[in-house]
């Protein structure tokens, strides 16, 4: 992404934060091999609700690495029953990494949307 694109989101979600009206915003976001999307809606000046959408239906969003790790070895098993073999190191270890980059991912985004945080990192 480009530094002017940040700034781009910046503008968006400062937009967002100082509205007194009703609004919303929407990202959608490729992580790795699919995309999830949060879409924030204000309802007043102090009340934002957030809702999340992930294409893999993935319940990680406050998981652990160590809940990734249970629910990643689900899906290798699936993976083995219908492929018959199971996923090679590197395709764990970047499984995980996408579960992770998801789950953060998401934690920042919230956190610019209620303003504890700049996406630009002023």
């Amino acid at each position: 992404m480009m530094l002017d694109e940040l700034f781009v989101i910046q503008v968006t979600l400062d937009a967002f934060r100082q509205s007194k009206h009703p609004t919303g915003c929407c990202f959608i976001v490729g992580v790795t091999d699919h995309w999830i999307t949060i879409l924030a809606y204000k309802l007043d000046e102090k009340t934002v609700k957030l809702l999340y959408f992930d294409s893999n239906n993935a319940p990680l969003l406050n998981a652990s690495e160590k809940d990734m790790v249970v629910y990643l070895n689900e899906k290798e098993h699936e993976t083995i029953k219908k492929k018959g073999k199971g996923w090679t190191d590197e395709e764990r270890m970047r499984n995980l990494q996408v579960c992770v980059d998801q789950r953060d991912m998401v934690r920042l985004l919230a956190h610019c949307v209620s303003g504890r945080s700049e996406i630009t990192g002023d």
